[in-house]
């Protein structure tokens, strides 16, 4: 028997396949007063069973004032009108024009109280809604995030985590996103919750995610109900429908898989609107699984998607032997099974076919990889066993590894169970019942020196000395995490930051090992270096078998400053001489290293000061570097303590003119200067050097003014003008001056 709700609500309550009898058409009315033309009355409809079946309608454009408007009809009520109209408070919000209250329905019709969900859905004033009644009671509002995202356009009302109480579903299918109509589904786990869970598809522009929302049933038979999620706009109008998993936990967010036209086999390409219509639940054909029926409304299409047939398969693998000695031959068997997890006589699943890889471990005489295909009825277990020699050995004594894959050859079946399984077999090392090694192994690392000299040293070379007084220790490997500066010599296997070196076969005694490790930075701030070794061998070591080298970083250099002025002199004839309006002198100095550690060229430049009035004498203009760009100094008028503690020396020693006809400018003799500090770069080798070239201007007038105007000068014909560099290697401090020996006045 089939029970149809069709139309603007006519009800056929006996049908005989597809013969109708019209003669069995019950009507059911409206209040005259309900009644209103194009108000979508069955835009919408919920069939609910009981003791007295009853069909809720929505009818979304009920009213131009009051908005849309939802009815509850009963379906064999034979005495006056059949549908009564729910009269719903929105609260202190009341009704307004274009609510369409009933655009969407579902509701729970396993309790004796059902809740109904009235979806509002419009372009509204205010955001949509979805109101949830119980018992004909208004119980919950449950509002979307957003303006005209459609939220409560489509709902579903499903038990996804088998708790006997429904989840909800509401779609917002214009949810902007990043882009604009993208789509979202709010989840709450139990109608009753307040707070949701966003699921969403792909995040593509206008693809109107959560235009509808089915319930698939279980289609996997996992005792979860799933759920399918049309977005029929993605990808420029093609479609997509998106399928969601239910667990114990409730819906998993991430969708399990993505059905498109464009991935289907043939020419689908041109498809438009795939997933504005979806029907499921329903099994078909008859295999225990329900299938999915999906509609192209804008190319006329419909498409049936069959669910593949689901097993459960279980391999086992196991050997003969606990253990291996030097020489023994092993057993191994492994068995597949499988199991179909519908139960249907129908269309009784097949036999099916596997593929079984098993892979031995090198050590073996003979073949080392077996593969078979084998088909393999429900329910029947099929084992092989394949008998296998393995090779002596006295220097490998890692457990002996085999593993077991397994793969269903036919697309059709979709199967679950563990593809691959990986056994291993221990030698047999005289180390009791167990078979557990005991060993007492102390290691020491040796070295002759606690420090290197960075650029002088290049490499680092220890002595790794280890004893073992328990039991033997078999496989042993040195693990080593050293610093990223140093580079180890030897050929082992790196993995991540740790090299592992084999340092015994099998260690019963004491053994040495040398290890040379590279230094392969030259970073100026490395303070220290660090080793970690870790001898591990197979079996339980009692006492911790580590040791840590910790190296200092010394740094040894010699910093050597030249210098040159440019002019180093010039005359100056008086008033009325043809000179420039300024003269440019530039003071050069020069950094080198000759190591053997790099050096950092930090360097402060002391400057004398000469003010006539408020102007300089000689003004500093800039400090650039060889290639002419400007360096980047700190400026200060208070010179630092470090550097006036150097010791005075006489620099009348390098001035050739008449002292008693020479004013003396210089930093080092206490006068009014100013300190330059400029960070350089770094001198890694004796071919580098660092330049800085100080530019200072003289303006002619004022060479004129301080030799005549100033008393103490009359009798000084010439000016030495001295300016200093000062730079520090960390132990000794360099100090060079550079001058314009004399101005001379005629």
């Amino acid at each position: 028997m089939y029970n149809i709700v069709i139309g603007l609500f006519y009800f056929w309550c006996s049908v005989r396949g597809l013969n109708f009898d019209s003669k069995s058409l019950i009507e059911v009315e409206l209040n005259q007063s309900d009644i209103v033309e194009r108000s979508y009355f069955g835009y919408t409809l919920l069939l609910q069973q009981g003791p007295n079946p009853q069909v809720i309608v929505g009818s979304p454009k009920q009213s131009i004032k009051t908005g849309g408007a939802v009815f509850k009809c009963n379906i064999y009520s034979l005495k006056g009108p059949g549908c009564y109209k729910y009269n719903i408070s929105i609260g202190n919000e009341g009704s307004f024009n274009g609510n369409f209250l009933g655009s969407a329905l579902d509701g729970e019709s396993r309790l004796q109280l059902p809740p109904y969900l009235f979806g509002q859905a419009g372009f509204d004033i205010s955001y949509d809604k979805i109101v949830i009644l119980y018992n004909n009671t208004l119980y919950q509002i449950l509002r979307g995030e957003e303006l005209g995202s459609y939220f409560g356009s489509a709902i579903l009302a499903e038990d996804v985590d088998n708790d006997k109480s429904d989840d909800l579903f509401v779609g917002a299918p214009m949810t902007s996103g990043t882009t604009f109509d993208e789509g979202c589904v709010f989840y709450y786990n139990n109608v009753q919750q307040k707070t949701s869970v966003k699921l969403f598809g792909s995040p593509k522009r206008g693809a109107r995610f959560g235009t509808h929302i089915i319930s698939l049933g279980d289609i996997d038979l996992d005792k979860f109900n799933d759920i399918a999620i049309s977005a029929p706009f993605e990808d420029d109008g093609v479609g997509a429908v998106y399928i969601f998993k239910g667990s114990q936990n409730g819906i998993n967010p991430t969708y399990s898989q993505r059905l498109s036209p464009l991935t289907f086999y043939g020419n689908y390409a041109s498809l438009q609107g795939f997933g504005m219509g979806l029907s499921g639940g329903v099994d078909v054909d008859g295999n225990g699984y329900n299938d999915l029926a999906i509609g192209a409304y804008r190319s006329g299409r419909v498409f049936i998607l069959k669910t593949r047939p689901i097993i459960d398969f279980l391999t086992t693998l196991k050997s003969n032997v606990s253990s291996i000695s030097n020489s023994t031959y092993v057993s191994i068997t492994y068995c597949v099974k499988y199991t179909p997890r519908a139960n249907t006589t129908k269309l009784p699943l097949a036999d099916v076919q596997f593929q079984v890889k098993l892979r031995l471990d090198y050590r073996v005489m003979g073949i080392g990889n077996y593969a078979e295909n084998i088909t393999i009825s429900p329910s029947n277990n099929i084992c092989r066993n394949v008998n296998v020699t393995v090779k002596p050995t006295t220097t490998n004594f890692q457990p002996f590894k085999y593993s077991l894959s397994t793969q269903v050859l036919q697309d059709i079946i979709f199967s679950q169970g563990t593809n691959l399984i990986e056994r291993s077999i221990p030698y047999a090392h005289g180390c009791g019942d167990d078979n557990i090694c005991q060993t007492q192994i102390l290691i020491n690392v040796i070295r002759s020196s606690d420090s290197i000299i960075l650029g002088e040293d290049k490499n680092i070379i220890v002595i790794v000395s280890a004893e073992n007084v328990g039991e033997p220790g078999y496989q042993c490997e040195l693990h080593i995490q050293g610093s990223k500066e140093i580079k180890l010599d030897k050929t082992c296997i790196m993995e991540n930051t740790t090299y592992i070196c084999l340092f015994a076969n099998k260690l019963d005694s004491e053994k040495t090992m040398q290890l040379s490790f590279n230094i392969i930075s030259s970073d100026i701030n490395l303070k220290k270096i660090v080793i970690k070794f870790n001898l591990k061998c197979l079996g339980e070591n009692l006492y911790p078998a580590d040791d840590t080298l910790n190296l200092k970083v010394l740094f040894r250099n010699s910093i050597y400053v030249e210098g040159k002025s440019n002019p180093d002199n010039f005359e100056f004839y008086g008033k009325g001489a043809n000179v420039e309006n300024k003269i440019d002198i530039v003071h050069t100095f020069t950094v080198g290293n000759y190591g053997p550690s790099p050096a950092k060229t930090n360097i402060s430049f002391l400057i004398p000061i000469i003010k006539l009035g408020k102007e300089d004498l000689l003004e500093f203009i800039e400090v650039t570097n060889i290639h002419g760009d400007q360096v980047q100094c700190e400026a200060s008028d208070k010179i630092k303590k470090s550097i006036l503690i150097i010791p005075k020396y006489d620099v009348t020693s390098v001035i050739k003119t008449p002292l008693n006809m020479t004013n003396i400018f210089d930093c080092l003799q206490e006068l009014n200067c100013f300190e330059l500090y400029c960070e350089g770069d770094v001198l890694y080798k004796s071919s580098q050097t660092a330049n800085y070239n100080l530019k200072f201007q003289i303006k002619p007038n004022l060479l004129e003014e301080f030799f005549h105007t100033q008393e103490k000068n009359k009798n000084k014909y010439n000016l030495a003008y001295i300016s200093t560099a000062v730079i520090s290697n960390g132990t000794t401090m360099i100090v060079l001056e550079i001058k314009n020996r004399h101005l001379l006045l005629h």
